[in-house]
């Protein structure tokens, strides 16, 4: 049986720009991954309270929904796969690699460019071909030496 994964994928979160619709695909989303105890009962209240403000009717209580949304983008934030940011793309919330994070790791050291010479490079590694796509690795322990994995890609 393979396990759950423990971030979110590249992509739209949703693609509603309703924020209820957006809160009830975020959970949907959350709820396939491997979450923490704590996060994991974070999202719970959440649903409670979403359903809680869903029963009584009072679609004008947006400060409700709003500040549910809130919380559930602070969880997403927590299950972002590494190197990525939770931002709008055209109304839409979306999972993407945050160009600035990736600049400031290479300046670092901590993102090398090269697979090769696994000694010398750091633990993550990131690709860029001729046509702009870009794959992040990251070096994992295995058996008696490394091995490397992928993390995301971007087309």
């Amino acid at each position: 049986m393979k396990s759950k994964p423990r971030t979110l994928k590249i992509g739209p979160l949703s693609e509603n720009t309703d924020l209820v619709a957006k809160i009830v695909d975020a959970m949907v989303d959350l709820n396939r991954l491997t979450l923490s105890r704590p996060m994991r009962n974070r999202l719970e209240t959440q649903r409670h309270r979403a359903k809680k403000w869903h029963s009584a009717g009072d679609n004008n209580d947006r400060a409700t929904v709003e500040d549910i949304w809130l919380v559930i983008e602070d969880i997403v934030e927590d299950c972002l796969p590494p190197f990525c940011q939770l931002t709008e793309v055209d109304g839409f919330p979306t999972v993407l690699p945050d160009d600035n994070l990736i600049a400031d790791a290479i300046a670092e050291g901590e993102i090398g460019n090269a697979r090769h010479q696994a000694k010398q490079v750091p633990p993550w590694v990131l690709e860029v071909n001729d046509h702009g796509n870009r794959r992040l690795y990251q070096k994992r322990r295995s058996g008696h030496g490394h091995r490397w994995i992928e993390v995301w890609s971007v087309v």
